[in-house]
């Protein structure tokens, strides 16, 4: 389907939830609209603007039936077309520049493991620290007390090295793992060479 196809139910699903707030619409009233837009996750072959895209990845994930929806869906989409524009050549296109937009204003969080760090690899890649500290923001392990890192570092290493080189923590027990390790390095390739990661090249050179 076409640009206009998914404008023209973005448009229907927005005037449905305004009168399903309004009182003046039964709440499954404008289930099949939205159900049709969710079709975008599994149109392999739309053309639609990033714009448009993420207009409706925003419903998905705010919206009355967005709500309710398996957002992994979501999520698994939006990476595969993140690669695809990255594989394309696509670094400073509009589609990153709108998916940047999005992270900044969608407070959602990815909910498991692998469609995050499927993201945040891609970003590493890319050479986009800006976009990989974005990506970390909606992290799906979070420890909210200083004494949960302990178990938050055992549990999941690479995590531990987003921790220590994308936020102010300095924990004293780092994970005695490899894959925390190889985390390191692979930051340190990518993004060694900026300014004021002190941090990063501590790390990098405790271990390598």
């Amino acid at each position: 389907m076409d640009d206009k196809y998914y404008r023209d139910l973005i448009d229907k699903v927005l005037m449905n939830e305004k009168a399903m707030w309004g009182g003046t619409d039964e709440p499954n009233d404008g289930y099949e609209d939205f159900n049709k837009l969710w079709g975008l996750l599994f149109d392999d072959e739309a053309t639609i603007s990033p714009q448009t895209y993420f207009e409706a990845m925003e419903l998905f994930f705010n919206s009355f039936f967005g709500t309710i929806q398996n957002h992994t869906y979501v999520w698994r989409n939006i990476a595969t077309r993140y690669r695809e524009t990255l594989n394309n050549g696509g670094i400073n296109n509009e589609f990153i520049e709108e998916f940047k937009k999005f992270l900044n204003l969608n407070t959602t969080i990815v909910p498991d493991l692998s469609s995050f760090y499927d993201l945040i690899h891609l970003a590493i890649e890319s050479g986009d620290f800006d976009m990989v500290n974005m990506i970390f923001n909606h992290t799906p392990v979070w420890s909210e007390c200083w004494d949960g890192l302990k178990e938050l570092y055992m549990m999941h290493p690479e995590m531990a090295a987003y921790y220590e080189i994308l936020t102010d923590i300095s924990y004293d027990y780092l994970p005695d793992a490899p894959l925390f390790k190889e985390t390191i390095k692979k930051l340190y390739s990518a993004f060694g060479n900026l300014p004021n990661m002190e941090k990063l090249d501590n790390l990098y050179h405790r271990y390598f």
